[in-house]
């Protein structure tokens, strides 16, 4: 799967077994590729995290709905973060 900086995504731990709606599954925003990591700003606490965590392709899903995305951008804009 093919990720860009700035795509939202959901992480899935291992033992979620591919389920997107795990309890454990955690919201972010790709901030860059490299050297076969995504590197993900994830939100938690309702906060973007400043620094990003590497975080193989295996484990990232791209968010699909749109309803979540549009509460998530509105979210860091209201923030101060612009996308």
């Amino acid at each position: 799967m093919k990720f860009e900086q700035n795509d939202f995504v959901i992480y899935i731990p291992n033992h979620a077994k591919n389920d997107p709606g795990h309890k454990d599954c955690e919201q972010g925003i790709v901030s860059s590729v490299r050297n076969g990591f995504v590197f993900v700003k994830y939100v938690r606490n309702n906060m973007l995290q400043q620094t990003s965590e590497a975080t193989l392709r295996k484990n990232l899903v791209h968010q699909s709905n749109q309803f979540e995305l549009l509460q998530i951008r509105k979210m860091l804009e209201d923030m101060g973060y612009t996308l």
